[in-house]
């Protein structure tokens, strides 16, 4: 257990790194990667939440610009 929760840990900090870095599409694979891995864990549901905040941030940007966003 201890270095499952190690390994959550060095995730979340990826995903934090991404997210400050901007970079959506590596935040979105380690968040998939997080809920794959642990989809079975009591707080998961944290996970789905965060994914549809970046699409629905990506979306907000598409809108404003008018530009397209590869995923």
């Amino acid at each position: 257990m201890e270095s499952d929760d190690a390994e959550v840990k060095k995730l979340c900090r990826k995903v934090i790194r991404y997210a400050n870095g901007g970079d959506h599409n590596k935040w979105l694979v380690v968040l998939d990667n997080l809920l794959s891995a642990y989809r079975e864990e009591r707080d998961s549901w944290y996970y789905d939440i965060r994914q549809g905040d970046i699409f629905l941030e990506l979306a907000n940007k598409v809108k404003k610009t008018d530009m397209e966003v590869a995923l």
